[in-house]
């Protein structure tokens, strides 16, 4: 590999823990496992959500939280692959896997297969990627997330 590519490999964060790479005792970055999952709000009229989802899956999910000790606030979001591309959902409300739909704070969808892991093997380089491109779009208090916490400014 090439000096560039040897260089541009090293930028790229090669699990969750090295995308915040600045203040990183005022936050933490994971995956949620199934008992956070479980514990998020349940969705109760499951018929009357699924009507308004949106008709494309998002497949190979992860729900991940953004923990912001300072603020003792979150930021819960779900990754994962929408029509092949992948993709964000804004803050994740509640969630129903047993019927396979999640709402958000802007929208419903349709849950295709979960995610495995930590996001840390060389098939989730692109979802690492885009949690970065993302959380340069989270703000609090006038400044991007991204910044705040040292994440690779990712631009697509």
């Amino acid at each position: 590999m090439s000096d560039i590519g040897d260089k541009l490999g090293r930028m790229i964060p090669k699990s969750l823990n090295d995308i915040l790479t600045l203040n990183r005792d005022e936050a933490s970055l994971r995956v949620l496992n199934d008992l956070d999952i479980y514990n998020l709000a349940r969705i109760e009229s499951v018929a009357q959500v699924k009507a308004r989802a949106k008709s494309h899956e998002i497949s190979n999910w992860h729900i991940v939280r953004l923990h912001i000790v300072p603020l003792n606030q979150d930021i819960t979001f779900m990754v994962g692959y929408r029509c092949g591309e992948v993709f964000n959902t804004s803050g994740v409300v509640a969630i129903d896997i047993e019927a396979g739909v999640v709402r958000t704070q802007n929208s419903v969808y349709m849950l295709g297969e979960r995610g495995v892991g930590e996001l840390d093997g060389a098939d989730d380089v692109n979802l690492r990627l885009h949690i970065c491109h993302y959380l340069h779009t989270c703000t609090f208090a006038g400044q991007s997330v991204g910044k705040i916490f040292g994440v690779l400014d990712i631009f697509y």
